[in-house]
C-alpha cells in the first residue's frame, strides 16, 4: 500500500507540473491520491509517518483507526483486566463487560442461564469451553461493538457477545463458534461426551 500511495504523491506532482495540463486533472489526482491515502489508514495499511503528516486528514482518520482498535480490543479480547475467569472452574468460561466495565453478579447470572438452556439441548459444552479458552462478553443489552447483530463470535479473540437473557443469541453464536473452531478437533462428539 505504501508503494500505491507513493505512485499517486508521485503522479499528482508529475501533473502539477506537467505543461497545458488543467486545474481539474490536478485536482482529480490530488483527490484520488487523497482517498487512497484515507483507505489505506482505515483499513490499517503501514504508512510511513510523514505521509501521515502531509494533511490534517490523515492525522483525523490516523487518530480514529487508534480509537477503533482500542474498542475493537475493549469489547472483544480474551485476555485483559476486564476479563472474569471465576466461572472458568465450574462452567468452562470466563465473562467480560463488553464495554470494559466489571461485569455484575446479575450479567454473569444471564450469561449462565443462557448456556444452560444451550446445554439442556446440546449437553454440556464445558470441556470445549475450555479446549477454547472462550470468553462471553455481555453487552449490556446493547448491539455488538460497530454491529447490528444481537450477538457474535469473534474468532481471533475466542469471544461470544450477547446482550440480553434471550437464548436465541446464544444459540447462534454458540452454533457459530462450535462451527467454526470444530475445524480445529478431530472427534468433536468425543469431545462433547467426555466434558
Amino acid at each position: 500500500m505504501a508503494l500505491r500511495a507513493r505512485y499517486w504523491k508521485e503522479a499528482a506532482e508529475r501533473l502539477a507540473v506537467a505543461e497545458g495540463i488543467s486545474e481539474r486533472a490536478r485536482q482529480g489526482a490530488h483527490e484520488s491520491y487523497v482517498e487512497l491515502v484515507k483507505e489505506a489508514i482505515k483499513h490499517a495499511k503501514p504508512l510511513p509517518e510523514s505521509v501521515i503528516a502531509q494533511y490534517p486528514e490523515f492525522t483525523v482518520a490516523a487518530t480514529a483507526r487508534t480509537r477503533y482498535e482500542k474498542g475493537w480490543k475493549t469489547s472483544f479480547a480474551n485476555k485483559s483486566i476486564a476479563v472474569d475467569n471465576t466461572m472458568q472452574t465450574d462452567r468452562g468460561y470466563k465473562v467480560k463487560c463488553q464495554d470494559g466495565k466489571p461485569i455484575t453478579p446479575e450479567q454473569i447470572v444471564e450469561i449462565d442461564q443462557a448456556v444452560a438452556e444451550v446445554e439442556s439441548v446440546v449437553d454440556s459444552l464445558q470441556n470445549l469451553f475450555l479446549q477454547t479458552d472462550i470468553t462471553i462478553a455481555h453487552t449490556s443489552g446493547k448491539r455488538p461493538f460497530l454491529s447490528g447483530a444481537g450477538g457474535r463470535y469473534h474468532y481471533d479473540e475466542k469471544t461470544v457477545t450477547m446482550g440480553t437473557r434471550a437464548c436465541n443469541a446464544m444459540v447462534h453464536e454458540l452454533g457459530n463458534w462450535l462451527d467454526i473452531e470444530s475445524e480445529r478437533f478431530v472427534d468433536i462428539e468425543h469431545l462433547m461426551r467426555i466434558g
